[in-house]
C-alpha cells in the first residue's frame, strides 16, 4: 500500500497501473490521497477504472489543498452524497482562502452556511470574504 501511495503522491500514473495490476485493497484512502496531492490523471484511474470508493473526504481533500479541477472532476464524475452535510466542502474551501474551489463548490449545489462564512472569517480568507459578500448579501 506504501508504495502506491508513494507513487499517487508523485504522480507516476503508469507506475499505479502497474502496481495496481496486481493490488486488492482498493480503498477510499487512495482517492483521498490523490485529491490531497491533486494528482487529477491519477484521480480518475482510481475512480474510473479501478473502481475505489470515494469518501467525502475526497472532496474536503481537493477543496482544502485548492485543487479545483479535482474538485470538479469528483462532482461531474461521483457527486457529493446529499447525506453528507454539504457545506463541509465550502467551510474548508473558504477557511483557506480557495476561491476557485468555494465556486465550483456552490456551483455543484454545497452549500453556504454561517460555518462557512466563519471559516473565512477566521482565517482572513480575503478574497472568499469579499466574494460571499458579494454574492450572498453577506454584512
Amino acid at each position: 500500500m506504501q508504495e502506491l501511495l508513494k507513487e499517487i503522491e508523485n504522480g507516476r500514473l503508469m507506475n499505479v497501473i502497474r502496481i495496481g495490476k496486481s493490488f486488492t485493497n482498493w480503498s477510499h484512502e487512495l482517492t483521498e490521497y490523490a485529491a490531497f496531492y491533486g494528482q487529477l490523471e491519477c484521480l480518475i484511474y482510481l475512480v474510473d477504472i479501478a473502481r475505489c470508493p470515494v469518501t467525502q473526504d475526497t472532496f474536503i481533500n481537493a477543496a482544502e489543498k485548492n485543487h479545483k479541477l479535482c474538485l470538479q472532476y469528483l462532482f461531474e464524475s461521483c457527486g457529493l452524497d446529499p447525506i453528507y452535510n454539504t457545506d463541509i466542502v465550502t467551510c474548508y474551501a473558504a477557511g483557506n482562502n480557495n476561491l476557485e474551489c468555494l465556486k465550483c463548490a456552490i456551483e455543484h449545489g454545497c452549500q453556504v452556511s454561517q460555518a462557512t462564512i466563519n471559516a473565512a472569517l477566521k482565517n482572513n480568507a480575503v478574497d472568499c470574504i469579499n466574494y460571499l459578500k458579494l454574492s450572498f448579501r453577506m454584512e
